[in-house]
C-alpha cells in the first residue's frame, strides 16, 4: 500500500496521459455520421477521468474544452470560449460577493451564537441549533464558512460538557474553573478558536492538507480583533490564494481529497465518557448535514443549482423563446420546504442513532450555566451591531427582496414594471447591482477634514476588491464555465440527443419511479464525484431523456440537481464532511452508517417533494405542447 501511494504520488505525471489514451478510439474509429457525437464523446469522457482522479486541479481540467473542441472540430474556439461567462455566472460571482461582505462583517458569527443561545442547553436542541444555523447560513455564504465556524462552538460546548462531569465526579460538586469566564483551562480546550493570536483548530487538528482550511489572518480586515477575538478571521473559510482551496469555498464542490490518516483524525479523544462521544458525533454530524443541505433551498446556494438554470433557460429559449419557469422566487418556493423538511428528518435521524433514549434527558443545571455561560461570554465579546454589521445585512434583505419579487409566481414582479422589457432584467441585475453598492457604502465614519487623524484622510468601504479576490473562489467559477462549454458542445454536437434516444428504455417505467432510480444513481455517484461537474454531464442528457419519454424536463432535472447535494457517506465528498471528520470527533465508519441510511431519506424526502408541491408549481405532470416541435440546435 505504501508503494501505491508513491505510485500515485505521480498521478499529474501518467493520469493525464493515461485519460487521453484510453478512450482514444472516440477519435480513431467511428461511424462517418457520427464524427461530431464521438469527439465530444472523447473531450467529456477525457474530462470526466481527470475530474474523478484529479490528478490536475478541477478548475484547470474545466479548462480543456478551451483547446480541445476546437482541434476536434467540435465547436469553434469562440463559441467555447464565450460558454465561460453567462448571466448565471454574473448571479453567482454577484452572490457570492455579497456572502463575502456577511462573512467579513462578522454577522454570521452573531447570527450562529444568538440562535444557540435561544436553543438552550438540552443535546437535542443544542444539535438542533447547530444544524438551524449552519443550514441557514449555507444558504448564502459558503458551506465551509458556515461549518468552520461552527467547530469551535462544538468544541466549547463539549469541553464545558466534560468538564462538569470531570468535576461531580471528581470533586464532589466543587466548582470547576473549567467553565468559568476567562479561565485558562476553557481557553486551552475548544475556547482557544476565539483567541487571535492561538490556532483556531489546534484542539482538533483542523489542517486539511489539501483543503488548507487555516488561520492565516485575513489582510485589510478592519474588523474589531478586540470585540471578535480572532473568530471572523479564523472562520472565513480557507487559504483561497491556494487552487485546490477553490473548492472548499463554495456550497459546490464535493471532490477534494483528504489526504489523512483515520488515526490521525482521531488522534484527539473526545472524551472518556460513551455519552458525550456519542454527542459529540452527533454534533459534528448535524453541523455537516446542515451545511449540506441548506445550499438546495436558495438558487445560488449551490452551483449545481445553477448549472440547472442555465440549461432550463438555454432549453426553453430553444423551444419557446422565453426564459425558463425557474427564478429565484419560484425556486426557493420549491427548494426551501423540501430543504426544511429534509434537515427535520436529518436531525430526527441523528437523534435516533446517537442520543437515543437520552433524547428526554435534561441536562443538569451546572452544565446548563457553563454552556450558557459560555454563549452569552462570546456574544457580550460581539458587543452592539457595528455600522458594518448594520448596512451589510440591509444589502442582504434588500438583495433576497429584489430576488424574491421579480418574477413571483402568480403577481406580476418589478421585473416587468414600467418601462422595463420583457426578458431584459434576471435575477443577475440586482445582484450585482447591490453587490456594487457594498464597494461604495462607508465600514466606519469617514476620516476626513475635523475627523481625519494627523491630517490622513481615510475611507474603507465595506468591502474592497484585493479581500474579494482573495476570498472569491475563482475556480469554482471557471467549473462553472467550463461545465456550460460540455453542455453546449454536447447539444451542438447532437451527443445529448443521441445519448437520450438511446435511454428511451426507460419508456415503460413510470415517471415518478424512473426519477426516483436516476436519484439513487446521482446520489451515490456525488459521493466520489464532484457534485458541479455531475449536474454539468447530466443536464443536457437528461434533458434529452425527458423530451424523448414525453416526461417535462424540469422533472428529471430538477431533482437529479438536488440529488447532487445528497453527499453525506464519506469525507471526501463534501468539504462539510471532510471539515467535520478533520475534527477528530468521527471516524470512516461512523459517518458512512450514519450516512447511508441519510440519503435514503433525503432522496426520498425530494420524491415526495418533486411529486407534490414541486409538480403543481411548474406543471411537471403534464408533457408541454412546446417541446412537441422539431428544432434545429444552431450551430455557429
Amino acid at each position: 500500500m505504501n508503494y501505491l501511494k508513491h505510485i500515485w504520488t505521480l498521478k499529474p505525471l501518467f493520469v493525464p496521459l493515461l485519460a487521453f489514451l484510453l478512450p482514444i478510439s472516440l477519435v480513431i474509429n467511428y461511424p462517418s455520421d457520427f464524427e461530431s457525437e464521438s469527439k465530444c464523446a472523447y473531450v467529456i469522457t477525457v474530462m470526466a477521468i481527470l475530474w474523478l482522479t484529479e490528478a490536475i486541479p478541477i478548475p484547470v481540467t474545466a479548462l480543456i474544452p478551451v483547446f480541445l473542441f476546437p482541434l476536434m472540430g467540435v465547436l469553434p474556439a469562440a463559441d467555447v470560449s464565450s460558454s465561460y461567462i453567462k448571466d448565471t455566472t454574473m448571479l453567482f460571482l454577484g452572490g457570492l460577493i455579497v456572502a463575502v461582505a456577511l462573512e467579513e462583517s462578522g454577522l454570521h458569527i452573531r447570527i450562529s451564537l444568538g440562535v444557540m443561545r435561544i436553543v438552550g442547553a438540552q443535546p437535542i436542541f443544542l444539535m438542533a441549533g447547530l444544524m438551524a444555523t449552519t443550514w441557514f447560513l449555507s444558504m448564502w455564504i459558503s458551506n465551509t464558512a458556515a461549518t468552520s465556524m461552527m467547530l469551535p462552538i462544538i468544541q466549547a460546548i463539549l469541553q464545558n460538557m466534560e468538564d462538569v462531569r470531570k468535576s461531580a465526579m471528581d470533586n464532589l460538586g466543587e466548582e470547576n474553573a473549567g467553565y468559568e469566564i476567562g479561565s485558562s483551562t476553557e481557553m486551552s480546550s475548544g475556547m482557544s478558536s476565539f483567541d487571535t493570536e492561538s490556532d483556531v483548530y489546534s484542539a482538533s487538528d483542523l489542517q486539511l492538507k489539501d483543503s488548507k482550511v487555516t488561520q492565516d489572518p485575513l489582510p485589510n480586515n478592519d474588523l474589531d480583533k478586540t470585540k471578535f477575538n480572532g473568530v471572523a478571521e479564523s472562520n472565513i473559510g480557507c487559504d483561497l490564494m491556494d487552487p485546490k482551496s477553490h473548492f472548499y469555498t463554495v456550497n459546490a464542490t464535493n471532490t477534494e481529497n483528504v489526504e489523512r490518516d483515520e488515526s490521525e483524525a482521531n488522534s484527539e479523544p473526545v472524551s472518556s465518557s460513551p455519552e458525550i462521544r456519542r454527542i459529540a458525533k452527533a454534533f459534528a454530524l448535524s453541523v455537516a448535514y446542515g451545511a449540506n443541505i441548506g445550499g438546495i433551498a436558495t438558487l445560488t446556494g449551490t452551483p449545481p443549482n445553477l448549472v440547472l438554470k442555465q440549461e432550463a433557460d438555454k432549453l426553453y429559449k430553444l423551444y419557446t423563446g422565453e426564459e425558463s419557469e425557474i427564478s429565484f422566487a419560484k425556486w426557493m418556493g420549491f427548494g426551501f420546504p423540501l430543504s426544511l423538511f429534509t434537515a427535520v428528518f436529518a436531525w430526527l435521524w441523528l437523534i435516533l442513532l446517537f442520543i437515543r433514549c437520552g433524547c428526554c434527558k435534561k441536562a443538569n443545571a451546572e452544565e446548563r450555566a457553563a454552556i450558557n455561560r459560555t454563549i452569552k461570554t462570546h456574544l457580550k465579546q460581539l458587543g452592539k451591531p457595528s455600522l458594518r454589521e448594520t448596512q451589510v445585512m440591509i444589502v442582504f434583505v434588500c438583495l433576497v427582496c429584489l430576488w424574491l419579487f421579480r418574477a413571483p409566481p402568480n403577481i406580476p414582479g418589478w421585473g416587468r414594471a414600467g418601462s422595463l422589457k420583457k426578458g431584459f432584467v434576471s435575477d443577475s441585475t440586482p445582484c450585482i447591482l447591490l453587490s456594487i453598492l457594498l464597494f461604495l457604502l462607508p465600514a466606519e465614519k469617514p476620516r476626513v477634514f475635523w475627523l481625519a487623524k494627523d491630517d490622513k484622510p481615510s475611507y474603507t468601504p465595506l468591502i474592497d476588491w484585493k479581500t474579494v479576490c482573495q476570498k472569491l473562489p475563482w475556480g469554482v467559477i471557471v467549473l462553472l464555465g467550463g461545465g456550460f462549454a460540455i453542455a453546449d458542445a454536447s447539444k451542438k454536437s447532437g451527443l445529448s440527443k443521441w445519448v437520450g434516444y438511446e435511454l428511451r428504455v426507460f419508456s415503460s417505467m413510470d415517471s415518478w419511479i424512473m426519477n426516483l432510480i436516476i436519484c439513487f444513481i446521482v446520489a451515490g455517484a456525488t459521493e466520489v464525484t464532484s457534485n458541479t461537474a455531475s449536474a454539468t454531464l447530466l443536464m443536457p442528457i437528461l434533458s434529452e431523456l425527458a423530451i424523448q419519454t414525453k416526461i417535462h424536463p424540469l422533472y428529471l432535472m430538477m431533482s437529479a440537481t438536488v440529488a447532487c447535494s445528497f453527499a453525506f457517506m464519506l469525507p471526501v465528498a463534501t468539504p462539510p464532511n471532510a471539515i467535520v471528520f478533520s475534527s477528530g470527533y468521527l471516524t470512516i465508519p461512523d459517518m458512512a452508517l450514519a450516512g447511508l441510511p441519510m440519503n435514503v431519506i433525503a432522496v426520498l424526502c425530494l420524491t415526495l417533494g418533486i411529486n407534490t408541491w414541486g409538480s403543481s408549481m411548474f406543471n411537471l405532470d403534464t408533457f408541454p405542447d412546446t417541446f412537441n416541435k422539431n428544432v434545429t440546435i444552431p450551430v455557429s
